[in-house]
């Protein structure tokens, strides 16, 4: 499975996981390289999705992956060389 897959409404399957409160999903997803920071068609996160379903453990989890992913994309960008 992709686990960046796209389902109808345009929620990616880390946002389905979110909804239903299937942490171990989210976590699998995770691991296999899903996205934490795309949007749905509503413009929702799954982290938006999760906390307004008060499934506060997958929040906790995809805040920590959030962080993760802003590492990597400083550590990522170029830095220019000075003159």
């Amino acid at each position: 499975m992709d686990p960046n897959a796209v389902f109808s409404g345009g929620d990616y399957a880390i946002h389905v996981a979110a909804r239903r409160n299937i942490p171990e999903i989210v976590e699998w997803l995770i691991r296999s390289g899903a996205r934490v920071s795309v949007t749905n068609d509503l413009d929702e996160s799954p982290m938006d999705v999760a906390r307004a379903m008060g499934h506060t453990k997958i929040v906790r989890r995809l805040e920590k992956e959030c962080a993760v992913e802003y590492v990597r994309a400083v550590v990522a960008w170029p830095v220019a060389k000075s003159i």
